[in-house]
């Protein structure tokens, strides 16, 4: 199975205390996609499809990084138009 990070980024430091990762529909297929969190001692692997292509999440406030990441597809065979 190929696995593509398509997206990141990196979040600082916040007052806030949850993260929402809505994911809309790229195909009418749909894709098999993954969001994880890392930051200081946290780290959240979840899988936005079987979420309905969006989560809200717990962050503890510290600086984090986000990935999006698409299984089973090549970046290549996704819509250029994003």
């Amino acid at each position: 199975m190929i696995k593509e990070t398509l997206e990141w980024l990196e979040l600082p430091a916040t007052p806030v205390r949850e993260l929402k990762v809505w994911l809309h529909q790229l195909s009418s297929e749909g894709l098999p996609v993954r969001v994880e969190i890392q930051g200081g001692d946290q780290k959240q692997d979840i899988d936005l499809s079987s979420a309905n292509g969006q989560v809200v999440l717990p962050i503890n406030g510290q600086s984090c990084r986000v990935e999006v990441t698409f299984a089973g597809k090549s970046v290549s065979d996704l819509p250029t138009s994003l």
